[in-house]
């Protein structure tokens, strides 16, 4: 969401220009932890998994992250196998 803004953008980018998920944040304590960044990033990763019918490689491909790295997120987020 951030790539796409800072393309379209014609000069320097604003909250006001990013995604009202992005300007929503309910506190301090989210900005803080990188809550809502986090939670969209776990969002792109589960959406792929399901478009890919699951495939690591082909998810990975897709979200252009290495398979290390997708397999270092599913690890952080705690996703297993039985929850995507």
């Amino acid at each position: 969401m951030i790539e796409r803004a800072i393309i379209l953008a014609r000069g320097e980018v604003t909250i006001m220009e990013l995604p009202e998920i992005l300007r929503a944040v309910p506190n301090n304590t989210a900005r803080e932890e990188g809550g809502i960044l986090k939670e969209a990033e776990r969002e792109a990763i589960i959406a792929a998994l399901k478009a890919t019918a699951g495939n690591r490689r082909l998810t990975a491909e897709r979200l252009g992250i290495s398979r290390r790295t997708l397999q270092y997120r599913l690890k952080e987020y705690g996703m297993t196998d039985d929850q995507i």
